[in-house]
């Protein structure tokens, strides 16, 4: 049945994602990327796409609602195995063409050493993802390194007034927790992202954007580590409702605190 929300909207990728069984109608789309995922879809000019790569797919829906409703060729990476679970969602969506011809690519890949050839696609996308990657440059290398000349890249990440790093004592991802304090992701400043993403990939910053919540601090309830679990069950309200809290800022309303999002749009000179 052809989607009655808008195409590209929270509500679009929902109404698709809700289809691959109870749990994931349940599930919704996360708070954050809510607002992420429209405003990539946009950025991205996927009209014109031929083939998109997407670092960090993770359990996340964003690879298989762009190569279904957009039709392009995209690969969908990350490098914990759990990725293969986006096979069973495409094969549940009644798509396993597209895997069988090779329109869609599930793969683990370390992003820091891609395996992929020089300027192999016309589009990098990720979301929220290469925070969490100790050797940033390195990452942000490997984008540079796998777009094609003339090629867009779109890259979410936490930002801040004051740079800093998030250590956890709990196992996190595919580390295990050995008693002492695992690295768990950046929250950038400016600084950091023109040293490790922009200067590293050697791309052209087009656009840098910000999300952020200039009223009441919704993320603050929504990732509170007590609150996490139980709330998961109210995921399907996001994709409607996240825009009224987290929702596009100047860089003069940027806090000092974590809950902001820059958004960068990047273009390999040609």
């Amino acid at each position: 049945m052809p989607s009655q929300a808008p195409r590209g909207s929270a509500l679009a990728l929902h109404e698709l994602k809700r289809r691959v069984n109870l749990r994931k109608r349940i599930g919704g789309i996360d708070y954050t990327r809510s607002v992420e995922y429209p405003l990539a879809l946009e950025l991205l000019e996927l009209d014109t796409a031929k083939r998109v790569l997407e670092i960090g797919s993770s359990k996340l829906f964003l690879a298989p609602y762009i190569a279904i409703e957009y039709g392009v060729e995209t690969h969908a990476t990350d490098a914990d195995p759990v990725v293969r679970r986006q096979e069973e969602w495409i094969t549940a969506l009644g798509r396993r063409d597209l895997l069988d011809s090779g329109r869609f690519v599930v793969a683990e890949e370390d992003a820091r050493e891609l395996t992929y050839e020089d300027g192999s696609f016309d589009r990098v996308v990720s979301i929220s993802t290469i925070e969490h990657i100790r050797e940033l440059h390195r990452a942000g290398a490997e984008i540079g390194r796998v777009l094609e000349p003339g090629g867009l890249a779109v890259i979410t990440v936490p930002f801040s007034g004051r740079q800093r790093e998030v250590w956890v004592d709990h196992p996190v991802y595919a580390q295990r927790y050995d008693g002492s304090p695992l690295f768990y992701e950046y929250v950038m400043d400016r600084e950091q992202l023109d040293r490790d993403i922009v200067a590293a990939s050697g791309l052209e910053l087009e656009q840098l954007r910000f999300l952020g919540e200039p009223g009441f601090k919704m993320s603050r309830i929504v990732y509170n580590r007590v609150l996490d679990r139980p709330l998961a069950v109210v995921r399907s309200i996001w994709p409607r409702l996240a825009h009224r809290w987290l929702r596009e800022i100047p860089e003069s309303q940027v806090t000092d605190t974590i809950e902001n999002i820059a958004v960068l749009v990047l273009r390999k000179p040609t």
